[in-house]
């Protein structure tokens, strides 16, 4: 295992790839990015089965709701390095919440890319009758391309409270 140390983010060279062109690499992150995120988030909490907020930053492409600057933080610059992307979305979950069964718009690229804060979750793929789930641990980064991406709907549920950052690209 190699680790390198970047403004709060260690970047653990460990990999979880699956013939389903899912990659998950545990420890990508660290607490005090978590903490970092977590100032951009107002507090309130919702009475809702769906997200409790989202927050984005940067392109409207392809999600025009909810675009709080269309200049995205520091704090996520430094991901430069490791995959290019236009726009970050910030989702938070409390207990109970879920994001339901969907496929990303196209024009948000060509890959999605997830950091998973405050709490692992479980991540359900489904295509026709088949149905595969994995688990994306706490500061893990999760990216799926390809016919996994592009074919198959996913969903997750928030067993406690969880901040996702979903990362696209709308030029690619």
């Amino acid at each position: 295992m190699v680790a390198s140390k970047g403004l709060g983010c260690y970047f653990i060279k460990t990999q979880v790839v699956t013939p389903n062109k899912i990659t998950i690499e545990p420890d990508f992150v660290d607490e005090f990015f978590e903490y970092k995120v977590l100032k951009l988030l107002p507090t309130k909490v919702k009475k809702t089965t769906l997200r409790n907020q989202v927050i984005r930053f940067g392109s409207s492409v392809p999600y025009k709701d909810n675009i709080q600057s269309n200049f995205i933080p520091e704090i996520f610059t430094q991901f430069g390095n490791f995959f290019t992307f236009d726009s970050v979305t910030i989702n938070e979950y409390m207990p109970g919440q879920c994001i339901d069964w969907h496929i990303d718009k196209k024009d948000g690229g060509h890959e999605v890319i997830i950091i998973s804060l405050l709490s692992a979750a479980q991540l359900d793929f489904r295509k026709d009758k088949e149905k595969i789930s994995f688990t994306v641990p706490r500061y893990s980064l999760t990216r799926f391309s390809e016919e996994i991406r592009d074919e198959w709907e996913h969903y997750t549920k928030a067993e406690s409270r969880r901040v996702s950052i979903v990362f696209r690209n709308s030029k690619c």
